[in-house]
């Protein structure tokens, strides 16, 4: 029999971005629906807001957030639990590239915030770790590791709940549908109302309807197009779409921090 130790607290998933730092929030606010806990959903928040919590949350009952800025997380003087993500710095750094357009140039800045994000998590009492390996590779046993550390019941049943919404696969399938629910009901607004809009040819117009309301796609989740990367989120890439310079840099650099962190360190 599970004893929650949620409480009043905040409940905070973060970690490395790029880590599935999403997946393990849609993870906990998924068990706290099945065990029927009332709950806050703040959603995403950056570090530098987390300090008005004191004054504008909702008291007596939970409240969930994202925020990669661990360091604001951890010297956050509230009541709280943390999560946090982490993943093998080379995959992370080619999601990054990909999806935002990095190149070797900005690779020490971004592994070495990985590191130290990452050094913080190891050191704070009782964060609860997970590796985006066993989150993607084993959503089961990730669902029941969160909810032995929540105190939540997490049996089959409530697995089964659960991945019908956050599976990767449901993810990928509910996404494309929303963007298009999203563009089509707010498409027409935009070309009217928009006064950027009216001065686009048709083509930018239709891609600005996708763009400014892809993150509406579902606001309570988080999820929103960006978190499909071009990878698919597969495990390993980094071993064939890493060029020889970015390798030579992580081998070089990095290779006691790869096996600090629990990865195997080769080119």
């Amino acid at each position: 029999m599970n004893t929650s130790i949620v409480g009043e607290k905040l409940i905070i998933c973060s970690g490395m971005k790029r880590s599935g730092s999403t997946l393990q929030f849609n993870i906990v606010r998924a068990l706290l629906a099945a065990n029927s806990i009332d709950f806050e959903n703040l959603k995403y928040l950056p570090g530098d807001q987390l300090g008005l919590l004191a004054k504008s949350r909702q008291l007596g009952k939970p409240a969930l957030l994202k925020c990669h800025e661990l360091e604001n997380v951890v010297s956050l003087d509230l009541p709280k639990i943390i999560l946090y993500t982490v993943r093998d710095p080379r995959d992370a750094y080619l999601s990054a590239k990909l999806k935002w357009n990095k190149d070797i140039g900005d690779l020490p800045e971004i592994v070495d915030a990985f590191v130290c994000s990452y050094r913080l998590a190891s050191r704070t009492e009782g964060v609860l770790i997970q590796r985006y390996e066993e989150l993607f590779g084993n959503e089961r046993e990730a669902i029941e590791t969160v909810g032995q550390f929540l105190g939540l019941n997490s049996n089959q049943s409530v697995k089964d709940s659960i991945l019908n919404e956050v599976s990767v696969e449901s993810v990928r399938a509910g996404l494309a549908t929303r963007m298009l629910v999203a563009a089509r009901n707010r498409f027409r607004p935009i070309l009217v109302n928009y006064p950027i809009a009216k001065k686009m040819s048709w083509p930018l117009r239709v891609g600005y309807s996708f763009w400014n309301h892809r993150r509406l796609a579902k606001s309570k989740t988080q999820l929103h197009i960006d978190h499909i990367s071009r990878n698919n989120g597969q495990i390993g890439m980094w071993e064939s779409q890493l060029e020889s310079a970015e390798l030579d840099m992580f081998a070089n650099k990095y290779a006691s921090v790869i096996e600090e962190m629990g990865y195997r360190n080769c080119k």
